[in-house]
């Protein structure tokens, strides 16, 4: 009887530490899925993080490129809104045209706004310049503008100190004086519409033209390359997402295992205990 106990004692104490090794083993791995989860949780919140700022950089692309090319066409509209204006006025000498002019020129300044704005927003200087250029170009124009004002206001019979600043201060050449009244009309009318005042109208579209040509190539080259990015990281994403989701399901699984080992352990346990108290 004695030799009976001592075989089942033996057979218990094999039993729990065969046991005890089974979980040695195990632990470890659940561990090293544990670790796993976490770099690979912690690597997933960066790509997400990474794909939200890619996502947001492309859209702010896209809305500095629509407001860009709006800024250029301000740019290109003032300056045919003082051609307007000032021809208008030495066709018909209305007031209202020469008060135009120097509301946009004096007070509105659209063109130097356009300008500021581009420089707040970051606008690279070469693509700045090119408007610089067309601002300066426009600014030329206007000493041709101013000219042929002046000629008129003469002819209409306005003092000189009772003009505009800038068109009091403009100085007419001898010749320009000593033209008679019809004479003064006809070459402020000339220069507003010669060949010269063309060339100097396409001097100031042609960077504004280069100027959205370049931007919207620049801007179409950086959104492709966040396209890219973002199509990158979306698949990054999904593999760690895929990643974690086996590992979550391995774990619960070794998991269920090792509980259910533990639980016909025990059982085993009882049944021996039993054994030898009998």
């Amino acid at each position: 009887m004695c030799h009976v106990h001592t075989q089942l004692f033996n057979q218990v104490i094999g039993l729990n530490m065969s046991q005890h090794k089974e979980l040695q083993l195990n632990l470890p791995d659940i561990t090293w899925l544990w670790i796993s989860l976490f770099i690979l949780s912690i690597t997933l919140c960066i790509s997400l993080w990474l794909f939200s700022n890619d996502i947001t950089s492309e859209r702010q692309a896209l809305a500095h490129q629509v407001e860009y090319t709006n800024l250029s066409n301000d740019l290109s509209n003032a300056s045919d809104y003082l051609t307007t204006e000032v021809r208008a006025f030495v066709m018909n000498g209305a007031s209202k045209h020469l008060q135009n002019y120097w509301v946009e020129i004096d007070k509105t300044r659209t063109r130097e706004k356009v300008l500021d704005r581009l420089e707040y927003l970051g606008a690279p200087s070469k693509e700045l310049a090119l408007l610089e250029q067309a601002k300066r170009n426009s600014d030329n124009l206007v000493l041709t503008e101013i000219r042929s004002m002046k000629l008129i206001l003469l002819v209409i019979g306005v003092p000189e100190q009772m003009m505009p600043n800038a068109v009091r201060e403009f100085r007419l050449t001898v010749d320009d004086y000593a033209l008679s009244d019809g004479e003064k009309v006809k070459k402020a009318r000339e220069i507003m519409f010669d060949e010269q005042y063309y060339q100097t109208k396409l001097q100031i579209m042609n960077p504004i033209s280069t100027f959205i040509e370049t931007m919207q190539n620049r801007v179409s080259r950086n959104a492709q390359d966040v396209r890219y990015r973002t199509d990158w990281m979306l698949t990054l994403i999904m593999v760690l997402s895929s990643l974690i989701l086996f590992l979550l399901i391995s774990v619960v699984w070794i998991q269920l295992f090792m509980a259910k080992n533990a639980e016909e352990n025990i059982a085993a346990k009882v049944n021996l205990n039993s054994d030898l108290n009998e």
